[in-house]
């Protein structure tokens, strides 16, 4: 799903940025 593809992509770049 698209969503769900946004929501991880979303997700990686908060860990990224921490």
């Amino acid at each position: 799903m698209i969503l769900m593809d946004m929501l991880l992509m979303m997700c990686s770049s908060l860990i990224l940025v921490i």
